[in-house]
């Protein structure tokens, strides 16, 4: 953990995880950043998590946020995200779900196109195609590690018992596709 570092901090960089920044949000935002960085920003998307908060809190002057999906469940992932980048960009959470969720919900296309031309300045987007080339070769490693007979047994019954348990649940409402 990191202890007692908002008065004596003097390095480059800090790096921490999403825990961490929870944690010790409190300490965290005691420091003026130059720079707050965060990497797999999808952590932050529930604007109501600790962790989005913990993010929101932190003072900083140049904020970048990088994701592979920016939009996962809601378009409220992408207030989040800029909520994060661009405080007070999109206003409250709650206006901006009045004001596009719809919008996203029923895909209507010229609103959805004002909105795009809104974020695109400050998006960088490129497909897996076009990132494909950069990409190392995939590597892969099976390892199978034997349960110890005891660990074995355990294993065996936790099994047994979903698979009942699973078996009892379909039986009871029945199976539809």
């Amino acid at each position: 953990r990191l202890r007692h570092y908002a008065d004596t901090l003097r390095v480059d960089l800090v790096v921490t995880t999403y825990g961490l920044l929870r944690l010790e949000s409190e300490r965290l935002g005691a420091v003026e950043w130059r720079h707050l960085i965060l990497d797999e920003a999808q952590w932050i998307k529930n604007p109501a998590s600790r962790t989005a908060k913990a993010a929101f809190a932190l003072p900083g002057r140049h904020r970048l946020a990088v994701t592979g999906t920016p939009i996962e469940n809601s378009l409220g992932d992408l207030w989040s995200l800029f909520q994060f980048v661009l405080p007070g960009f999109f206003g409250r959470h709650g206006a901006f779900e009045r004001r596009y969720g719809a919008v996203f919900r029923n895909r209507e296309p010229e609103a959805l196109a004002r909105l795009r031309e809104r974020v695109r300045p400050f998006v960088l987007r490129r497909l897996k195609a076009e990132v494909a080339t950069d990409l190392p070769p995939r590597t892969a490693i099976a390892l199978r590690v034997p349960l110890l007979p005891e660990d074995r047994i355990w294993y065996l019954r936790i099994r047994d018992s979903v698979r009942r348990a699973v078996a009892d649940r379909i039986a009871e409402l029945g199976f539809e596709r």
